[in-house]
């Protein structure tokens, strides 16, 4: 039936794709103490496969060693690479 072929497609679409992660702790220094750790670990796919997620540490107070995770310094780096050619920008957000 073409119920059971479309599960199948979506089922095999889902593992394809790399989960959204929302973390969340009771102090700065305890997501960035999470960020180190997926940083240096990183994650593993339903195919076994080892992989390093994007991250975004959104909120005041990371530590110099998620800077580089940090939303302020990926819009940053994004407005410099784009430089002021909205086209370019809004194709970098959408991914």
């Amino acid at each position: 039936t073409p119920q059971v072929g479309n599960r199948k497609v979506a089922l095999g679409l889902a593992q394809k794709s790399k989960p959204r992660l929302l973390v969340c702790a009771p102090s700065n220094a305890a997501v960035d103490n999470i960020i180190l750790k997926i940083m240096s670990d990183g994650f593993i796919d339903g195919n076994g496969q080892r992989y390093n997620p994007s991250i975004v540490r959104v909120g005041v107070g990371q530590s110099l060693a998620v800077k580089d995770v940090a939303l302020e310094q990926k819009v940053d780096a994004l407005l410099e690479s784009s430089g002021n050619d909205i086209p370019k920008l809004e194709a970098a957000i959408a991914g």
